[in-house]
């Protein structure tokens, strides 16, 4: 299935959403590395899985996407996001993702570096 690398990144973030951890997890090469600004570094498929299980039992309440941007191989994605843990603690907080992507026809994900920044509610 051929798609444009805008509407995967689209997917790729309304999969957190649902979530969908099994599409968010086989769309990441082996080798990706994810970096979550001030948090220890992330690398490779395994560690991957394991800490996108730790998202089990989260909801989202809200999301809003503004802006993804995509170029030579290097995507943006920034917005706000409101989600409940397991043991019901909201947060809300604004994100801008950066990705790194291989692959042309089916891209997957080789790289993230995530700025998350607390909001506080009005």
């Amino acid at each position: 299935m051929h798609q444009t690398h805008l509407e995967f990144l689209r997917a790729y973030n309304d999969a957190f959403i649902a979530p969908d951890l099994d599409f968010i997890v086989n769309n990441v090469t082996d080798d990706v590395r994810w970096e979550m600004v001030g948090e220890p570094i992330i690398e490779g498929k395994a560690a991957f899985t394991r800490a996108m299980k730790q998202m089990e039992g989260m909801t989202t309440l809200e999301m809003h996407v503004d802006d993804i941007i995509f170029s030579e191989g290097k995507g943006a994605v920034h917005g706000t996001m409101r989600p409940r843990n397991a043991a019901g603690k909201e947060y809300h907080f604004a994100f801008c993702d950066l990705y790194a992507l291989h692959g042309e026809s089916e891209p997957k994900v080789a790289g993230i570096k995530a700025f998350v920044l607390p909001l506080k509610d009005d």
